[in-house]
């Protein structure tokens, strides 16, 4: 359930990233709230890795904050409750190959003059990608 949950998480996540580009604050609340009570309840993770886990979350929000927006507070969010099924490490690689995924698609899409430097893009998906990429390289199946 812990894979598959975060999994339908940042597939709904995504969708509503691409179509209204925001995180449904209620969604993200639900999927915390059953992140922890699972962690409570089957205890796969030591409690101070997955409580941990919310610290690239954290860090992506002082990066919104610094920013004044230019990162959206929402992907701090998301990446706070990744954290939470997936523990400080997973959520760290996690983070680090959307961001890679993100640079790539902007830098794809600035090449071939799709959109100008300052365009924003739905960070959402290149985490979902980037989930997929983990599990697929850990030989993982989800259900």
């Amino acid at each position: 359930m812990n894979k598959a949950g975060l999994l339908v998480f940042l597939i709904i996540s995504a969708g509503i990233d691409i179509k209204r580009k925001e995180v449904s604050i209620v969604l993200t609340g639900i999927f915390a709230a059953a992140a922890v009570i699972w962690n409570l309840t089957h205890e796969e993770l030591p409690m101070m890795i997955w409580i941990c886990g919310i610290i690239p979350g954290l860090l992506l929000l002082a990066a919104g904050w610094a920013t004044r927006g230019a990162v959206g507070s929402g992907d701090g969010f998301v990446i706070g409750v990744c954290g939470l099924f997936l523990g400080v490490w997973a959520n760290m690689e996690l983070l680090l190959i959307a961001l890679f995924l993100a640079a790539l698609y902007s830098m794809v899409l600035i090449v071939f003059k799709r959109v100008k430097r300052n365009h924003t893009i739905a960070f959402i998906p290149c985490v979902l990608l980037s989930y997929v990429i983990m599990l697929a390289v850990a030989g993982v199946e989800v259900c």
